[in-house]
């Protein structure tokens, strides 16, 4: 699962030996931080794990109703009407790498939208 928030962005798998946990891996430490942080807070205290030789430099691990409750929480406190903006005030560099994604992942909606004119069966 990938996910965006204004706190990072994470990709978050089970973890093999036990299910009844995942592991959360970041491109950038500070979303690392980050993510601890939260989880810290409400006292589910997680430690980043740096993993330089791997695809994600930092991993997180922890319940997964932990990271069900981060997901949950980012949603309910949704306060903008523009994630790409939001962003952008926040880390200039970083709404353009999101920008990045957003553009590719049209592509994924571009073919939809060019199909040719639908029929209506006869009865």
């Amino acid at each position: 699962m990938w996910v965006f928030t204004e706190d990072g962005f994470y990709s978050a798998v089970m973890y093999r030996d036990n299910p009844d946990y995942v592991i959360v891996r970041c491109r950038a430490l500070a979303d690392a931080e980050r993510l601890a942080y939260w989880h810290t807070a409400r006292n589910y205290p997680v430690e980043v794990e740096v993993t330089p030789t791997a695809d994600y430099g930092w991993r997180v691990t922890m319940l997964r109703r932990n990271w069900s409750n981060y997901v949950a929480e980012s949603a309910a406190n949704i306060g903008y009407t523009n994630f790409k903006a939001a962003i952008a005030k926040l880390n200039p560099d970083r709404a353009e790498v999101y920008a990045d994604v957003w553009a590719t992942l049209l592509d994924i909606q571009r073919p939809v939208f060019e199909v040719k004119t639908y029929k209506v069966p006869k009865e």
